[in-house]
């Protein structure tokens, strides 16, 4: 088996239910696709329970191409080298930024599809709030949630450092539902 990962949702149906089905992006998983090796996204539509359709919201799980230099580049950016731009942001930055303008894509037709135009982008996206597959998201409209609501507050350690790899993003629309924000520490700072 080529990749044990997956992304899911864990949600509390006394709160919301499900909106349609849900979806895997599956068009972009093959050789030399930005999916190919990533987790695709996982989209579901969500609304308040007890409310209707045209309530609903979606959301989109996400667990992007890690930083490690752990295979053959996809894309000419994707090398960790020092003379680039990108060149603290890791291996497989390229392909982050792909993954960010496919994955904004397949949320957009999804939302389409319930009949809603709010959009939350959820899970592991391998990038700091400022590396440029999160600034791709920020230039279609996303905003990250915990920038803009709990800035002090960091999701990753590693090497003593910390940081904010994971996100939630919201679009316009969905932002207009957020009243604030807070991280949920579910990936512990362990000692070595």
């Amino acid at each position: 088996q080529q990749d044990v990962i997956r992304t899911a949702f864990i949600y509390k149906p006394a709160d919301v239910a499900l909106v349609g089905p849900s979806t895997v992006l599956t068009g972009d998983s093959g050789a030399g696709q930005p999916f190919s090796i990533a987790r695709e996204p996982l989209a579901q539509g969500f609304k308040k329970a007890g409310a209707t359709n045209a309530d609903a919201f979606l959301v989109v799980a996400n667990h992007w191409k890690s930083k490690g230099a752990d295979g053959s580049p996809l894309y000419p950016g994707d090398a960790e080298d020092t003379s680039s731009p990108a060149a603290d942001q890791g291996a497989f930055n390229e392909t982050r930024v792909h993954q960010a303008a496919d994955a904004s894509a397949f949320a957009s037709s999804r939302a389409a599809a319930i009949g809603t135009n709010r959009i939350f982008m959820v899970g592991d996206f391998n990038a700091y709030t400022h590396e440029d597959p999160a600034e791709a998201l920020a230039a279609a409209g996303y905003t990250d949630l915990g920038s803009a609501f709990d800035p002090s507050e960091q999701t990753y350690s590693f090497d003593g450092l910390e940081g904010s790899l994971d996100h939630v993003f919201a679009n316009p629309a969905a932002l207009a539902m957020v009243t604030g924000a807070d991280v949920w520490q579910i990936n512990a700072q362990e000692a070595v």
